[in-house]
């Protein structure tokens, strides 16, 4: 589970939260003043990794990103071109 530690008023938070919607992945939101103390946000946790820094965050949102798309394209329910017979599926 993608846990995401947001700060209030944070444009990070809101970087982070609108990607992972936009990439229909699920994620745990936990605000200020929730979870576990001594937590640097924003941040990401996922997998017992850990994100806290501004280009940790970024790279692995671009990451996952780019996951989602490799896995969308290979288990897509699309109809396809046959490159010998020209047909469709």
């Amino acid at each position: 589970m993608i846990c995401v530690y947001v700060k209030n008023s944070s444009k990070i938070s809101d970087d982070i939260e609108n990607k992972l919607k936009e990439l229909c992945v699920r994620f745990e939101r936990i605000p200020e003043g929730k979870g576990k103390e001594g937590i640097i946000r924003p941040s990401i946790m996922e997998g017992g990794s850990s994100y806290n820094t501004i280009e940790s965050i970024y790279n692995y949102l671009d990451l996952l990103e780019s996951e989602m798309t490799q896995m969308r394209e290979i288990s897509a329910d699309a109809c396809y071109i046959n490159s010998r017979t020209g047909k469709t599926c």
